[in-house]
């Protein structure tokens, strides 16, 4: 008996895990750029909160540029791996007040 390649009806899959279709040549330079991404993002929260097509909604940035958004992660992640396969990017949710789980032990920030 083979096995089955369909997961269990209890399994959620994302589809945001799933990998690009083509990994970058060069990780390390991709990783580079989601970086500096993320940096541009955390210089420039504060004028992307107050602007309201961004406020509340994913971004997709990358080189130090807005190049997408949406309010819903999935359809933002889809639409990016359409018109941009091979590349990395920086998706982060504009919000005043970034959410925090706390773990006995540890503390993840979203």
């Amino acid at each position: 008996m083979g096995t089955s390649r369909t997961p269990p009806a209890s399994t959620k899959w994302s589809p945001v895990a799933f990998p690009p279709k083509a990994w970058p040549k060069r990780p390390s330079v991709g990783m580079k750029h989601w970086r500096e991404s993320a940096e541009f993002y955390d210089r420039n929260k504060r004028r992307l909160l107050k602007d309201s097509r961004y406020r509340d909604k994913f971004i997709a940035i990358r080189h130090k540029h807005v190049v997408d958004v949406d309010t819903d992660k999935v359809v933002l992640a889809h639409r990016l791996m359409e018109r941009f396969p091979d590349h990395l990017f920086f998706v982060k949710e504009v919000l005043a007040v970034d959410p925090v789980l706390e773990v006995p032990g540890f503390v993840f920030v979203r």
